[in-house]
């Protein structure tokens, strides 16, 4: 297995355009027990181009593998590619957002809620409505 690096970086067009392209390819996959729509392509990349806070890469042999983002305590997005799954980057990524206490997952996504929960994460009891009739659970953790 190559050395895998985990790295703080700024927003450039080339680094937002990257996230867009990762986040889909990832949810694709992650997420095609939940939704039926095409990917909303254009609204992601909208959002990548107007994101404000943290964000950090996961590279293998200088290709990147995932990214996480986060803000005010807040991971807004993890995202690891559905070909480096296994490879340890998205637990290498949660640490790198060590200041966040609190994110949002898909309650119907069993695979992240299990990887937020064997790194300490628990349900705060909080659950919201998102996209359509699937709801998220709102997770939370003690302060690094």
């Amino acid at each position: 297995m190559s050395p895998l690096s985990v790295k703080v970086i700024a927003s450039t067009p080339e680094v937002r355009q990257l996230l867009a392209r990762i986040h889909e390819e990832s949810a694709v996959e992650a997420y095609a027990h939940i939704f039926t729509d095409p990917f909303p392509r254009e609204e992601t990349q909208q959002r990548w181009n107007s994101y404000s806070g943290s964000i950090a890469l996961a590279s293998i042999e200088n290709s990147v593998v995932g990214f996480v983002a986060w803000h005010d305590g807040e991971v807004d997005a993890l995202y690891v590619l559905p070909s480096a799954a296994g490879c340890g980057a998205g637990g290498r990524l949660l640490e790198a957002a060590a200041n966040a206490t609190r994110l949002w997952v898909l309650e119907d996504n069993s695979h992240a809620r299990g990887f937020y929960e064997r790194r300490g994460w628990s349900p705060s009891g909080r659950i919201r409505q998102q996209y359509g009739p699937v709801r998220e659970l709102e997770y939370v953790r003690a302060p690094s």
